[in-house]
């Protein structure tokens, strides 16, 4: 695939510049090269932050350079992002490391997407019936050990009145 997008120069300053580019038919790497075919020079946009460094090698006039140009590509029409779930996916793995499989991704997709909200409604139900419980005025359940130490402290109590006579 090659494209050969152009515009005109004479923009000064941080100026966006926006060029339609055909689309390949499928996904694919590429290669952008920017060629000034003018008198005049250009500059490109672009970062040296450590966080911007990915696998993309950016280089001028044959040189590599460290640093990264500031480059966005749209579609011309917007997806959903549900419909790019597995693309989405295999990309979080790639960053991740050989422990992160998009397998894994999906499972995690998975638990997230139907986990939290069953965990909702769960919790829920849970304090609803907790709520009505103790609306009509249902007992709580004794606690055993509560009702020993009371026993304990009455008896106490009772022994300590009657070496005190």
């Amino acid at each position: 695939f090659k494209g050969r997008p152009t515009t005109t120069g004479a923009y000064r300053g941080e100026t966006v510049l926006r060029t339609p580019i055909d689309a390949p038919a499928r996904s694919l790497l590429g290669r952008l090269c920017v060629v000034n075919a003018g008198r005049v020079g250009v500059d490109l946009l672009g970062t040296i932050e450590p966080r911007t460094q990915t696998v993309s090698q950016t280089t001028v006039d044959g040189a590599e350079t460290p640093v990264d140009p500031q480059l966005t590509l749209y579609e011309r029409e917007g997806r959903r992002l549900i419909s790019r779930l597995p693309d989405v996916l295999e990309r979080m793995a790639t960053f991740k490391g050989a422990f992160v499989a998009p397998w894994v991704l999906w499972i995690l997709a998975a638990l997230t997407f139907a986990g939290v909200p069953a965990a909702i409604v769960v919790t829920i139900r849970v304090a609803l019936r907790e709520d009505a419980a103790l609306s009509a005025g249902a007992a709580q359940p004794e606690d055993r050990d509560q009702k020993a130490r009371e026993e304990d402290l009455n008896a106490d109590d009772h022994e300590r009145r009657g070496q005190h006579r």
